[in-house]
């Protein structure tokens, strides 16, 4: 009789968040954003100022895209979600953590800023990027979501037989 090959611990069908998985899908994308932004600061950063704004804002768009999607498939495969609803909860809820992290970063460097400089003017600064980026940051979050969960849904194996191991105790004839 062959065995079976099982990828996933007996216990995967769990009906709980795996906030392990939610956790490392947010520190993959806090890492892969933080990586490639600093490399978008370096390529834009010799333009005109004009120029530097709307190729760091295209730049941006287009990195927290790919970095949500590349967190929601780190969440949802290290969450060994074997049911695709499941992994779209994943995919969700680290979507959430990453930008609530994110909102968290960037609070922290503003008053880290404004502290050091009495000048500045970081008071409103949240209504400030939301003002600014206006439909921007709203398209651009709404397809990180999808892009997320997406990703999670993308780490559930397909459905189907496991795969068969040939069994040792036969002999080929002839």
């Amino acid at each position: 009789m062959a065995d079976y090959v099982n990828t996933y611990p007996a216990d995967a069908r769990q009906r709980g968040a795996s906030w392990s998985a939610i956790f490392a899908g947010a520190f993959v994308f806090i890492a892969v954003m933080a990586t490639f932004e600093a490399l978008g600061i370096a390529i834009f950063g010799g333009s005109a100022p004009g120029a530097l704004a709307t190729g760091l804002t295209v730049w941006t768009t287009v990195l927290g895209i790919i970095s949500l999607t590349l967190a929601g498939r780190a969440a949802g495969r290290l969450s060994y979600s074997v049911e695709k609803s499941h992994a779209t909860y994943i995919g969700l809820v680290t979507f959430g953590l990453s930008v609530f992290a994110t909102i968290l970063v960037v609070a922290l460097v503003a008053t880290a800023v404004g502290a050091n400089n009495p000048g500045t003017q970081v008071a409103g600064w949240p209504a400030n990027i939301f003002a600014a980026g206006g439909y921007g940051t709203f398209v651009s979050l709404v397809l990180g979501m999808i892009g997320c969960v997406l990703g999670a849904r993308g780490a559930v194996p397909a459905a189907g037989a496991p795969a068969v191991e040939a069994a040792p105790n036969l002999r080929r004839i002839a």
